[in-house]
């Protein structure tokens, strides 16, 4: 094992903590992690060229899978965007989406690749967001006002929210705190949830959250007690907050879970099956390479004139975007592309199962939080926005599930030290 010196030792921890801030930070603005990664990369480049480090990091098997399949992403992406090319600084920015998706995975994987710094890291960004999260519910009931434009609308908390659910539930089960200071984080958590007032963030949120309760009992750190005392102050915070906007918020929250209920499948789906309709007949026009991007809302337009009579739709309003994302990137670069992140997403929750039903790991967290966030990834992207390059700052997140995994194993002697 390659030893730094002292020196060289405390810049490296440093650089690790401005490195898994400007992560956590990333909610305020994507100025945080870019920050974050120029200064992780000047080290790594620093140490490569004074130490001979390598610079590719330790992936586990199914790590290298994954990156694989991200590269793969990346260059079939280049192609299609080339097939449909117009500009050169066109071309270039949308192929950038991919590629900083494999760049944030590989800074990643090189800056958070021990137990000691998954942990650091959890705590960091548990505190952050805990902060952010409260702000972003303050700045909906007018207290005070959110300074990143990503979350403009009610809508945009449910990317957020999903990725930081399964990392703030697995920190507060981790860490040794009084019972109700326990409750009183997931109360919170909870409420978060709430805010976002979506249906589908609702539905994600649920199973992730189920599937770290059942690893908790599983490994007997279920406390009962945390979970009486959390609903007790749920509902009491609900209450207050419905208090104080005068009602405003119950009637939001019966709205959705009036839509869950629904027998309607255009109530189930808020109108968006006529949309996904119009994906699929696009895509099967063009299913190899799609359309390309910024091209959805014109023809959903075009298809709406031409089909509106004559499939009797019932809204002539042309969206931007599918409102799936499998469907979103089979239009813009085809299926074999989608195939390709739909498989980059199911190879963590295949290797996080295995993980879970391992005797080698069974006080271990981070699978369950692979599954959870993963398969929650699965579910929200059937009727959720776009986490890719429409909010940058938030996709981050998932980047970084990407890059700790794909070095992540049960057998410690693998871990860089």
């Amino acid at each position: 094992m390659l030893c730094l010196e002292n020196e060289d030792s405390r810049i490296e921890s440093w650089v690790y903590i401005c490195f898994i801030v400007g992560l956590a930070l990333t909610v305020f603005g994507p100025i945080f992690h870019y920050i974050a990664f120029v200064l992780a990369l000047i080290f790594v480049v620093y140490k490569k060229l004074k130490y001979n480090v390598p610079l590719i990091p330790n992936f586990t098997i199914y790590g290298k899978l994954t990156v694989y399949c991200l590269a793969t992403y990346f260059f079939y992406c280049c192609v299609t965007y080339f097939y449909h090319f117009s500009d050169w600084s066109i071309w270039a920015r949308e192929s950038s989406v991919p590629l900083e998706i494999l760049f944030g995975v590989w800074l990643v994987a090189i800056m958070i690749n021990t137990r000691a710094k998954r942990f650091t890291f959890l705590k960091v960004f548990f505190y952050v967001n805990m902060i952010a999260g409260i702000w972003l519910v303050s700045d909906q009931i007018g207290i005070a006002h959110f300074p990143s434009s990503t979350f403009f609308n009610h809508n945009m908390l449910g990317p957020y929210l999903y990725l930081i659910i399964p990392l703030h539930l697995s920190y507060i089960i981790q860490e040794r705190m009084n019972s109700f200071i326990k409750a009183a984080f997931v109360a919170l958590n909870v409420v978060f949830i709430i805010f976002s007032f979506s249906s589908i963030t609702y539905a994600t949120c649920f199973i992730e959250i189920l599937i770290i309760l059942i690893f908790t009992y599983k490994t007997k750190l279920l406390d009962v007690k945390v979970l009486v005392y959390a609903f007790l102050l749920c509902i009491l915070s609900l209450f207050l907050i419905n208090s104080y906007t005068h009602g405003n918020i119950s009637p939001l929250i019966s709205r959705e879970f009036t839509q869950i209920s629904s027998s309607s499948v255009r109530d189930l789906t808020s109108g968006r099956a006529e949309v996904w309709e119009f994906a699929i007949y696009s895509i099967s026009q063009k299913p190899f390479l799609g359309w390309g991007k910024n091209n959805f809302d014109i023809l959903h337009k075009q298809y709406i004139e031409t089909f509106a009579n004559s499939l009797k739709l019932a809204s002539n309003y042309s969206f931007a975007h599918a409102h799936n994302l499998y469907l979103m990137i089979a239009f813009e670069i085809g299926i074999p592309g989608m195939l390709l992140f739909l498989l980059a997403m199911l190879i963590p929750v295949w290797s996080s199962l295995k993980m879970l039903f391992s005797h080698d790991n069974e006080e271990e967290i981070w699978p369950a939080i692979f599954l959870s966030m993963f398969l929650g990834q699965l579910i929200y992207s059937l009727a959720g926005e776009m986490i890719l390059d429409m909010r940058r700052d938030v996709a981050v997140l998932l980047w970084i599930y990407w890059g700790i995994f794909s070095v992540y194993s049960q057998n410690k002697k693998r871990e860089l030290l």
